[in-house]
């Protein structure tokens, strides 16, 4: 499991134009992984928007970026690592094919 990078692709463009959030974003940068198809609207109903987006250092902007993620922060608590560490949801060092699904 080496360290990777992924640059956000949104799967609604028009959401996005809209000012809306996606229904799903693709990180299709993963080296030799499968690409993650991230379901912004299943988390959406799980969780607060402000959780992910607001506070004085936010998990994730509330826009597209070209800076990629990495999973050793992931792995240090950071991004989705931050409920995905085994506690608050199932643990995402230990379960990648749940999001690296073909």
């Amino acid at each position: 499991q080496a360290a990777s990078s992924a640059a956000p692709l949104v799967a609604k463009a028009t959401e996005e134009a809209k000012g809306e959030a996606p229904e799903f974003i693709v990180f299709d940068k993963v080296g030799k992984l499968a690409p993650v198809k991230f379901s912004h609207a299943a988390h959406g109903k799980r969780s607060e928007c402000k959780n992910c987006h607001e506070g004085e250092k936010p998990l994730f902007a509330q826009k597209r970026s070209d800076v990629g993620m990495k999973m050793a922060d992931m792995y240090a608590g950071q991004t989705c690592g931050s409920c995905h560490n085994g506690k608050t949801a199932f643990n995402a060092k230990t379960s990648c094919a749940k999001c690296h699904a073909k």
